[in-house]
């Protein structure tokens, strides 16, 4: 039995590192690299201290379905070692999902501690930020240093990233604030708002104003709206004179959002929008080249290669060949969407929508305002930048998503989860029948022919999924005989053949079974399916034994993993696979799959 005290104190130690590891984005690289290592193995030395098996959770499988994705283009892509660059940042999607859902027991609480301290510590940052760059300004006397990228380059930041980071810090604190009236949380809000102002990213600016407006709207303490409306104005009439940030909003254009640039020179000028428009425009005609293009794009190490010759071939290029001096050159198609349809095509784009699309869900369903207004930053974010090609943008987007996910990962069965397991039986299967069966069926069809003088499959009346029949396919193991459908195989039997003996003994008679999985008849995981006059027989001494089929038979199951397969010894044995197939039946996972499907293995070489 774990101690509570114990699993409170490990909590407590989750939190802090994992909320240090997401805003430690906001420093260097390499120390935030630090804290997810110290995070990962502080997740697996958990895992194996409490006893707590890995949770189940659809997110988990999307994101590294995403990566999947662009792992594909490291065999395909003619520049490999971009790709490979790329796949290696994008691998965070496999394991950090699954970090974070086991971080932290099944607390709410422990979740919103945990954004807190992200939140507050991003704020000290912020206000180191603001230090460094009041001194910079007492050496330099240039109110740039305030400014957009100047103000954290002394991290060698990125405006547009830092702006993402306080935004989400900014609505942790706002729920914060909405719970428990405070000063301190009002001043935190205040040096977010501040921040986020003076990085001057347009798009998290406008997004800022609807949150807090919203923010406000539900906010029934009025001594709170009237505090941050004032700290908000007070702001805005202190720097409305700063011409540098005036700029980057008057170069907004409405021109710009109905055209791109015409006859563009090395001396063309380009703002913000523009520039991208002509990105966005670049990168839709890269993939509406081909049809390949569109459904598979580019590949992750060609996207960069060709977005660079449309830069040259633009006259966008204004360099001498210097690493300094290299125009647009190096840039991304500052949107994730574009950049995910030029990467991976339309399945990567689909994949991606697929993530929004369940994040959105569970929000709605659970009434989690947190990750709903998560959602909606990264959605908009994702417009105009590519975030998802750094790692900070990787991170923040695979964390924030994954912690929030976490307490409701028992909860959220469902359609997607069935799709899930489909997606996979099929996957499963058609490695089966295309790298397995097109070989072993010719090879086996001879030798079993040779010694039954009949056809190699044996073709079988099963009870299928809720009682409904199908016809199961089976390597042919017994000679023919009249007793095949009535009469289930015996110790002893001499119906088997020598080469049924060996085919049964490793399970390799089941295999045609994936042929059915592909007509949707079975799974590849799921309670065994039996002859009707078993069925009916098992149905006398058992109560409810058919209850068991609320899920499609499987090629293996709960039970078999075990060890229950193949003949059954008397009533205990059957009684022992109905509470194994019930148990099945309610725990169903894609990790319980996978693990029953690794158990089945390692139990086939034992024999």
């Amino acid at each position: 039995m774990k101690s509570t005290v114990n699993i409170a104190v490990w909590d407590r130690i989750g939190v802090s590192i994992g909320a240090m590891m997401l805003a430690t984005l906001a420093l260097s690289l390499s120390l935030n690299t630090l804290f997810i290592y110290f995070f990962a193995v502080f997740v697996i030395i958990r895992g194996f201290v409490l006893k707590q098996p890995p949770v189940n959770n659809s997110i988990v499988y999307l994101f590294i379905a995403f990566f999947v994705i662009h792992f594909m283009h490291l065999f395909a892509g003619e520049n490999s070692v971009i790709t490979q660059f790329e796949v290696e940042k994008k691998l965070s999607f496999v394991f950090l999902p699954i970090l974070c859902i086991n971080a932290l027991s099944r607390n709410k609480e422990n979740v919103l501690e945990f954004f807190k301290v992200f939140a507050f510590s991003l704020n000290l940052i912020g206000l180191g930020i603001l230090i460094l760059a009041i001194y910079r300004y007492s050496v330099v006397l240039d109110t740039s240093v305030f400014f957009y990228h100047s103000l954290v380059e002394v991290f060698n930041g990125n405006a547009i990233y830092y702006s993402l980071l306080f935004m989400l810090s900014l609505v942790v604190l706002l729920e914060l604030i909405l719970a428990r009236t405070n000063l301190l949380g009002v001043l935190a809000i205040t040096v977010n708002i501040l921040m986020i102002y003076l990085l001057s990213s347009k798009t998290y600016f406008f997004t800022m104003l609807l949150i807090l407006f919203y923010y406000l709207i539900i906010q029934k303490n009025v001594k709170i709206i009237i505090s941050i409306l004032v700290l908000v104005s007070g702001l805005v009439l202190l720097l409305t004179n700063n011409n540098s940030i005036l700029e980057r909003y008057s170069d907004i254009s409405v021109q710009d959002l109905q055209e791109l640039k015409e006859d563009v020179t090395p001396s063309t000028e380009f703002n913000g929008l523009s520039l991208r428009l002509t990105f966005w425009d670049i990168g839709l005609d890269l993939v509406s080249e081909d049809l390949n293009n569109l459904i598979l794009g580019v590949g992750p190490g060609n996207a960069q290669q060709e977005l660079d010759n449309q830069i040259s071939l633009n006259n966008m290029y204004t360099g001498d060949g210097s690493e300094t001096n290299t125009g647009y050159l190096g840039y991304n198609f500052h949107s994730q969407y574009i950049q995910t349809l030029v990467e991976t095509g339309l399945v990567g784009l689909i994949c991606l929508m697929l993530i929004f699309s369940y994040l959105i869900k569970v929000a709605y369903k659970r009434k989690n305002r947190l990750l709903g207004t998560f959602s909606f930053i990264f959605l908009i974010g994702f417009i105009t930048e590519s975030y998802l090609s750094r790692q900070v943008g990787v991170v923040s987007f695979v964390v924030a998503n994954s912690m929030l996910l976490m307490p409701y990962s028992k909860e959220m069965k469902g359609t997607f989860e069935r799709i899930s397991k489909r997606v996979f039986d099929v996957f499963f299967s058609l490695m089966v029948v295309v790298f397995i069966l097109s070989w072993l069926v010719p090879l086996l069809g001879i030798l079993i022919f040779i010694e039954t003088k009949s056809t190699p499959f044996f073709v079988q009346k099963r009870v299928g999924q809720n009682n409904k029949s199908f016809y199961c396919i089976k390597f042919r193991t017994m000679r023919l005989n009249k007793q095949a459908d009535d009469v289930p195989a015996q110790v002893n039997d001499n119906r088997i053949t020598k080469l049924g003996c060996y085919l049964r003994r490793y399970g390799i008679d089941e295999l045609p079974q994936f042929i059915n999985v592909l007509k949707g008849e079975m799974s590849v995981v799921g309670p065994r399916p039996l002859m009707i006059s078993e069925e009916i027989k098992f149905n006398a001494l058992v109560d409810g034994f058919s209850s068991r089929l609320v899920s499609k038979p499987g090629i293996t199951g709960l039970a078999q993993a075990y060890g229950y397969k193949g003949m059954i010894y008397g009533n205990y044995d059957i009684r022992v696979r109905y509470r194994l197939d019930r148990l099945y039946s309610k725990q169903q996972s894609m990790m319980l799959d996978l693990e029953i499907v690794f158990k089945t293995f390692l139990y086939l070489l034992r024999q």
